[in-house]
């Protein structure tokens, strides 16, 4: 199953503040709708970020933007290499 895009505001921790670059690197490659560049940001946050189902589960694969105060998410139950 593929998880609608979810839309939230984001307040930032201490603990975020190494990762702001992944995500301004993900949002600027998107802007500029540069393939390979959204594709190395993406790769980049998914080995530094996690996530898990609302059952407790790791995700395999997922979608996370997070620009200003705003953060979007999508998440998919099977690996993207499965389907």
């Amino acid at each position: 199953m593929t998880s609608p895009w979810t839309y939230g505001r984001f307040h930032p921790q201490p603990a975020f503040e190494p990762l702001r670059p992944l995500f301004v690197a993900w949002t600027e490659a998107v802007d500029a709708e540069d393939d390979e560049a959204v594709e190395q940001a993406y790769d980049a946050i998914r080995a530094a970020v996690t996530m898990t189902d609302p059952a407790g589960r790791p995700v395999p694969e997922f979608m996370l933007g997070i620009e200003g105060d705003e953060a979007g998410f999508r998440w998919h139950d099977k690996p993207f290499a499965d389907e």
